[in-house]
This record gives C-alpha cells, structure tokens and sequence, in this order.
C-alpha cells in the first residue's frame, strides 16, 4: 500500500489538492467565470477518452460513448435544486452550495487512480473486460458532470441578468 502511495506522481496529489479546494468552495454559495465552471468536465472527458482509445479496441468506444451518454442524460439530475443567477455581461454565475461537485470530483480521481494503479501494477489487464467496465464507470461519471454544466447553461438561458457583486 505505501508502495503504491510512494510511487504516485506529484501532479496526482496536486490534482487531488485542486480538486478538494475547489469542491470545499462549492459547497457554500460562491460565484464562479463559466470558463472555470466547465474547465473539470473538459479535462475529465479528454482523459477517459484518451485512456480508453489508448487501451482498447475500437469497438470498446461503443460501450464507451454509451457510458458517457448515460451520464449526460442523468447529469441535470443532479442541479434541479440548485439556485441560479447569471450576471451575463461579465459571465460569472452564482451557484448555491453543494456537496455534489466534490462528491462527484473525488469519484472521478479515485477511480482513475484505482485505473491507474491497476495498469502500472498489471499490464496485463489492459485491454480486459473488467477494466473496460471501469472505464465506462468513468465515462458516465464524467458525462455526469457533462451533464449539469449543459443543465446549468439551459437554465441559465431561461434566467435574467444580475450584476453580481464580488463576494
């Protein structure tokens, strides 16, 4: 176990580091650039793509995009009891708090951890079933958070605009 912590590369622990950080923010209200709010979905999509295609076979993005689909579908789920308000010429939005954000943020790292560990300890699952369903775990996570950033953006269309104040 200290083994695999030990060999664990710094910008994992700084990720995880970012990723508490921003997740504590969230859970009170807070104001936040729509550039920073979609930046997490981006990078946690482009990286199961990207392990995924160097992984497996072409056919495992049918389960792949399936995966993520699924997420998007259930993402607006997730921030039906959000409050909302847009300040439109400067581009920020205020969100109320939760705890989702970092409940779902933490889920992504720790089974792209889990991922990664598995691979560098056996290289010989790579490729395995078993591994493409964990893959596609993390698809549907990151379709999740997909998923209510285009919930927020609907929502935030129907709303009016507010000049927020800095908080």
């Amino acid at each position: 176990m200290f083994e695999i912590i030990k060999n664990t590369p710094i910008y994992a622990w700084i990720l995880l580091g970012l990723i508490v950080w921003k997740g504590v923010r969230a859970r009170r209200l807070h104001q936040i650039p729509w550039k920073d709010l979609i930046i997490f979905p981006i990078v946690m999509v482009g990286w199961s793509f990207y392990a995924t295609y160097n992984r497996y076979e072409p056919a495992a993005f049918i389960y792949w995009t399936s995966s993520f689909i699924l997420g998007v579908v259930l993402g607006p789920l997730f921030v039906r009891s959000l409050k909302m308000r847009i300040d439109k010429s400067a581009r920020h939005v205020e969100l109320s708090g939760s705890w989702i954000p970092l409940g779902l943020m933490l889920l992504i790292f720790s089974v792209r951890y889990f991922l990664g560990v598995m691979y560098g300890m056996h290289s010989s699952l790579k490729g395995t079933p078993e591994l493409l369903s964990v893959e596609c775990f993390a698809a549907t996570l990151s379709g999740i958070l997909a998923g209510r950033i285009l919930a927020l953006y609907r929502k935030s269309k129907r709303l009016p605009h507010t000049e927020l104040t800095k908080s």
